[in-house]
């Protein structure tokens, strides 16, 4: 079963330490934050995937694990994405289309290892390692959160399916699981009146 944040302590942790990160992770990290994608659909990235039109704001993903897709982006749900890639793309400049869009200071595409390792330090910063100093939440978890959250939150199954790319609804449904497990924890914390008996 997927492991996601369940703390919400470590969550918030988790999140001021994407905030503190450095440039380009920083905007990288919060696309995996806010859309669920992978990791390695975020690295390869191109600018001329990236669309801010007004009512049209998505993601291309091309070559993804199951294939091309889009990644709809709203203001509601990926606020920071959107206020982080229209900045971003303002400090670029004029890059080519077909170009990386997050380059690492050698201005190669920044590398699945390249961001690996500053979320090891983002998550070192913010104490959030083991004993063994290796990080205690993986950037995979992000996507996984995002999934639970997003069925707590009501959205239908088959929309989460194409939120995450999957090409089963199998692969989706694991994330139910958790949702109903968290859906019981919190029933268990609930705490009723005790109604009293009544003679009549």
């Amino acid at each position: 079963m997927p492991r996601i944040i369940a703390s919400n302590r470590d969550l918030h942790r988790v999140e001021q330490a994407i905030r503190e990160a450095p440039q380009p992770y920083r905007l990288m990290f919060t696309i995996l934050r806010e859309t669920g994608m992978r990791a390695s659909e975020v690295c390869t990235l191109q600018v001329r995937d990236v669309v801010l039109e007004p009512g049209r704001e998505q993601l291309w993903v091309r070559g993804g694990k199951t294939g091309d897709r889009v990644v709809t982006l709203t203001t509601n749900t990926h606020g920071r994405t959107l206020r982080g890639l229209r900045a971003y793309l303002k400090q670029i400049g004029d890059r080519p289309l077909a170009a990386a869009l997050f380059l690492s200071n050698r201005q190669t595409q920044v590398s699945y290892d390249a961001l690996e390792y500053q979320w090891q330090q983002a998550l070192t910063q913010a104490a959030l390692t083991d004993a063994h100093g290796k990080a205690r939440y993986t950037l995979h978890q992000l996507r996984h959160t995002r999934a639970t959250e997003l069925l707590e939150a009501g959205l239908r199954l088959e929309d989460v399916q194409r939120v995450l790319g999957h090409k089963s609804i199998k692969s989706t449904q694991v994330y139910a699981a958790i949702s109903d497990t968290v859906l019981r924890e919190r029933l268990m914390d609930v705490r009723l009146p005790k109604r009293q008996r009544s003679d009549g």
